[in-house]
């Protein structure tokens, strides 16, 4: 009998010691150097990923070999800790003239945070992307496409109508939208006879209802890296807070590339910060959403190419590589420079990173 309260006492010794143990707090990211890795975090602060366990009542007869890992009853199995995806450009739009870019509502999973769990939230995306697919465009060249809204009917109080909202210097009408090519040098109009848009931000397309772009890049125009997001007035900082965003990228002409960067080596960094903007009304007056002086507002996830904290691995140190950043975030939150970090591994669940240089 005595030897049979020996072992359960063991036991439970051994239980609390493992329920004891702290779980590590800070994700391992690789250092800056020869074949090293870059992160998103290298220019902003990102809260540390928690590993998360969810309590449950222990009782004998709950007792199986499910609840049992490695001769260990009564824990749930490891927690996975977070792994850093690798870097990934946003995926390109196809140079047809009959494109589509359709406007739907979906559900993205974003990470943890410490002291919580991760969440789902309903996002606006084109194409179900997060970032909006890359225009790549020459000068003389054309971005052409028919825009589907596919969203929800909008919701406006009783005797209101989105006709009348439009131009009024107010939220309104969320699920109303239409497309700005911001820092191109184009024609800002829609031709009266075709209806067919280039950059007109005054165009309003409704839930279910489509529209169509053409935008003429002149043959003088500059290279460079520029971005589109939705514009209609009243709903442009929801939905662009919500993903409407992606890239336009317009290169230099064939054989002139600067520097010898190789396609390969050529990076888009777009920045977005994801929030929940189901109750719209709260977004925009949450105190300290838009005020830099109040810290107490709402916060999203910032993410580099719909992806947090990926890691860019550079196989080679004298690799030359052009990174084109684009902040699509829409908060103060947003503001940020550039620190590039010589990291050292400190363990095994920490790096000790001294700053380089502020870009």
């Amino acid at each position: 009998m005595t030897e049979q309260n020996d072992e359960k006492k063991a036991s439970e010794n051994q239980e609390q010691d493992i329920l004891s143990t702290p779980l590590g707090r800070r994700a391992f990211l690789s250092g800056f150097g020869l074949g090293a890795g870059i992160t998103a975090a290298s220019f902003i602060v990102f809260g540390a990923t928690r590993n998360q366990t969810t309590s449950i009542g222990i009782s004998p007869e709950s007792l199986s070999e499910s609840s049992s890992l490695n001769g260990c009853p009564y824990i749930l199995p490891t927690p996975e800790p977070f792994v850093s995806p690798s870097f990934c450009d946003p995926k390109e739009f196809p140079e047809v003239d009959d494109s589509v870019l359709s406007l739907n509502e979906c559900n993205l999973t974003l990470p943890a945070l410490p002291d919580e769990d991760s969440y789902t939230i309903s996002v606006r995306l084109y194409n179900d992307l997060i970032p909006g697919q890359t225009f790549r465009r020459y000068p003389g060249e054309k971005i052409q496409f028919t825009l589907y809204n596919q969203l929800s009917p909008n919701v406006l109080p009783a005797g209101e109508t989105c006709e009348e909202l439009q131009h009024a210097n107010k939220p309104a009408c969320f699920n109303s939208t239409n497309m700005h090519f911001h820092g191109l040098h184009v024609s800002p109009k829609t031709n009266e006879v075709t209806g067919v848009s280039s950059d007109d931000v005054f165009v309003e397309v409704r839930p279910a209802e489509n529209h169509q772009y053409c935008v003429a890049l002149p043959e003088f125009h500059a290279p460079g890296t520029h971005w589109y997001h939705a514009h209609r007035h009243g709903s442009t900082a929801i939905q662009a807070a919500n993903g409407m965003a992606g890239a336009i990228i317009i290169p230099e002409p064939p054989g002139e590339r600067r520097l010898g960067v190789t396609d390969d080596n050529d990076k888009i960094w777009l920045i977005q910060e994801i929030l929940d903007v189901s109750d719209g009304e709260a977004f925009y007056t949450t105190p300290g959403s838009s005020n830099p002086n109040n810290p107490k507002g709402q916060s999203g996830q910032f993410l580099v190419n719909g992806q947090y904290q990926p890691t860019l691995t550079i196989d080679n140190a004298h690799t030359l590589q052009r990174w084109r950043f684009i902040n699509a975030t829409g908060t103060p939150r947003g503001l940020m420079t550039l620190k590039l970090c010589k990291c050292t591994d400190t363990s095994d669940t920490s790096t000790d990173c001294g700053t380089l240089e502020d870009m």
